[in-house]
């Protein structure tokens, strides 16, 4: 199957699961259909219909990590960079993504069906190479002190991040995403310094 093929596969699970079905419920004819393919084609590249969701995962946790990835510019310093992250966090939290969609609509016990422990410990890999990479530039321009380990610096990344969107989904706290970007880029220098 071509890779245009395979996408078609993977862009119409994922229709389906935007019209509310379930990964769990869905049927290999039912993804055929949405794809533009006939079932037995779908058979012919894919074993099973576990295989398709598996590679569906796959397949837009790697889109949307490379789109991500690609929105990241730090030539205007990393404080520049930073909070571009957090607006980019902020867009991909009002609107669902395709893997955030299909995240939603299975449990992580069903996860560890569709997705292997070694695809799991890759993708993780590549999260922590990502943050790797932005604490290394704000070292690089002294934004941070060097003193703390890696994994503590690591720590405070991600919980002003995490502390960020849960601000900024959290309407009853009444506080815009602007002054929470203040607050996270305060909160990780401060942690850092």
């Amino acid at each position: 199957m071509s890779e245009e093929k395979k996408t078609q596969v993977y862009l119409g699970v994922i229709s389906l699961v935007q019209q509310g079905r379930s990964l769990n419920e869905l049927k290999v004819s039912e993804i055929a259909e949405a794809s533009g393919i006939g079932k037995g084609t779908c058979y012919e590249y894919f074993s099973s219909k576990e295989e398709i969701i598996r590679e569906t995962l796959l397949y837009t946790f790697h889109k949307e990590f490379d789109n991500f990835c690609g929105l990241l510019q730090f030539e205007q310093g990393f404080e520049t960079g930073f909070r571009q992250i957090l607006t980019v966090m902020e867009k991909a939290l009002s609107q669902f993504s395709p893997f955030q969609t299909l995240m939603s609509s299975v449990g992580k016990r069903e996860l560890k069906q569709y997705v292997s422990e070694e695809a799991m410990e890759n993708i993780m890999r590549q999260m922590i190479r990502l943050i790797d990479l932005l604490l290394d530039q704000a070292l690089q321009e002294g934004v941070i002190e060097p003193q703390r380990p890696r994994e503590y610096q690591r720590f405070v990344l991600i919980g002003v991040m995490q502390a960020y969107c849960f601000q900024i989904t959290n309407p009853q706290l009444q506080i815009s995403a602007a002054q929470a970007a203040d607050y996270a880029w305060q909160g990780l220098r401060e942690a850092l310094a």
